[in-house]
């Protein structure tokens, strides 16, 4: 268990920096960062091959949600470059750990679980309507066990049944438009 702090290298004259956490910090760098909110010079710039490891910590996540929350992110969970000795100083506590190389990136890390913006899709459930940018967020809401959408479009059908057509329509115009 690990915070990570990693260096994007001067996109538009400006270098950003990631602190985050992960059991497998090092898989998680290896993976990019597709799926995190980002400032928007860095997008498609979040793979592994575009970030420049500063450092891995031994810290909790707990302690990590504690690092930002004294800190206050620009972006997420990204700072500007300038602010580096600031972050180091709040990661001197931690003892640090060696650097490793990179191992390859898992196989599910596909476009789905890239923002609409860094080139992956918009998904949206047809049943209730709402959208997500991260595929894994669309496909936990899909295959819940009775999601809360579902339950209100058979709500909408009990409505429907019962004389009130309206909230149908009224979807329906929504989606079409």
């Amino acid at each position: 268990m690990s915070i990570y702090l990693l260096r994007a290298k001067g996109f538009q004259g400006l270098d950003y920096l990631k602190l985050g956490w992960s059991t497998q910090p090092f898989q998680r760098i290896a993976n990019g960062f597709w799926d995190n909110v980002h400032p928007p010079a860095l997008c498609n710039k979040l793979g592994p091959k575009k970030l420049e490891v500063l450092g891995v910590w031994a810290a909790t996540k707990a302690e990590e949600l504690a690092l930002h929350a004294r800190l206050i992110p620009d972006c997420g969970e990204w700072y500007f470059g300038e602010r580096l000795p600031e972050i180091r100083a709040a990661l001197e506590p931690f003892p640090a750990q060696p650097l490793q190389p990179l191992p390859p990136p898992n196989q599910d890390n596909k476009i789905h679980n890239k923002r609409p913006c860094c080139s992956g899709f918009q998904h949206f459930c047809r049943k209730c309507g709402e959208t997500f940018a991260d595929g894994r967020k669309w496909l936990r809401h899909r295959n819940a066990d009775g999601p809360t959408c579902h339950k209100k479009h058979i709500a909408k059908w009990v409505t429907f049944l019962e004389g009130d057509p309206e909230p149908l329509r009224k979807r329906a115009r929504q989606i079409r438009n």
